[in-house]
């Protein structure tokens, strides 16, 4: 075998009998000055040795990273700090009967709440102390009459009442139409939502449950006023008057239209039980009555002019 120093080429005899006697095969060299695997010298090797071998060039390598990742850090801190200062003060709170209130003292202040079709009036987060403009936004459906809607359900019919939105339905018997004067509100739609500003509180036994200026709502409305704010839906009120009898016992071609529907699931009454009921009512100022046979809710939205505290 023969070696040159000349070259990177090492020669090395062969007794093949293709090739002549002595022919050169190249050889790849190895040690340290050999390449690496991808062709290149292992100088990052070498140098990352000669820092590792030096405690001082150790040292100020530390020190570089170690201050790279504190200045990193400082950026990140104080970007996070001046976001969250830079937010506004928001206030996120729930409040008994399903209220949730949002406020914020650069926007308007939002409420959000269950309005229950079986509650004569409910108070809202509401207050005004001048006057002012609220915008209410109303979704969902009630039902106000749900025996009959189980009763329709049992024999497969469609109720006499079925499910209306916070516009309100029209009334379409007799016997419906009997109760249109002691409506809270006597010229809007049969069970839409109404809205009032007062000073009263109308949770009150004394209180006039059809306080002046009610408005209609429906599905939207902004309405200006001072006081608290209070929902109701549009459904009967009695009271000890005649007006409320009338409309309570109405007549017995009103009960029998009524009742006819369903005749194989409810038994038809007679002006004389709706006179013995009327009187159970009327002892026992039994006022929202004709509330608690509904069912259902309507999701209310109210927004109100900056700087107005929800309570």
């Amino acid at each position: 075998m023969q070696s040159s120093d000349s070259d990177d080429v090492t020669s090395v005899e062969t007794n093949s009998g293709s090739e002549p006697r002595g022919a050169a095969i190249p050889v790849q060299k190895v040690g340290p000055e050999a390449p690496g695997p991808i062709g290149k010298p292992h100088s990052d090797v070498s140098a990352f040795a000669g820092i590792v071998s030096d405690p001082l060039a150790l040292a100020n390598l530390v020190t570089s990273y170690t201050v790279a990742l504190a200045l990193t850090a400082v950026i990140i801190v104080t970007s996070i700090i001046y976001t969250f200062r830079s937010l506004p003060n928001v206030v996120i709170e729930t409040k008994g009967n399903g209220i949730l209130i949002t406020q914020n003292p650069e926007e308007d202040s939002v409420a959000l709440l269950l309005l229950p079709s079986t509650m004569l009036w409910v108070k809202t987060p509401v207050t005004l102390p001048k006057e002012g403009e609220v915008t209410v936004k109303v979704s969902g459906a009630v039902n106000l009459a749900v025996h009959h809607l189980v009763a329709a359900a049992k024999i497969h019919q469609r109720p006499r009442l079925g499910w209306i939105g916070p516009g309100g339905g029209p009334v379409s018997t007799r016997y419906d139409r009997y109760r249109i004067p002691v409506l809270v509100k006597s010229d809007a739609p049969y069970g839409c939502v109404l809205a009032v500003f007062t000073d009263l509180d109308l949770n009150a036994m004394d209180a006039d449950p059809r306080p002046a200026d009610i408005k209609k709502i429906g599905e939207q409305a902004s309405i200006r006023g001072r006081g608290t704010l209070w929902l109701t839906v549009n459904e009967a009120v009695i009271g000890a008057d005649k007006e409320s009898e009338k409309a309570y016992i109405t007549d017995q071609q009103a009960l029998d239209e009524k009742y006819a529907e369903y005749a194989s699931t409810e038994s038809p009454l007679k002006v004389t039980d709706m006179e013995a009921q009327y009187a159970y009512i009327k002892t026992r100022d039994y006022r929202d009555v004709f509330f608690k046979d509904n069912i259902g809710d309507f999701l209310v939205t109210i927004r109100v002019e900056r700087g107005v505290k929800l309570q």
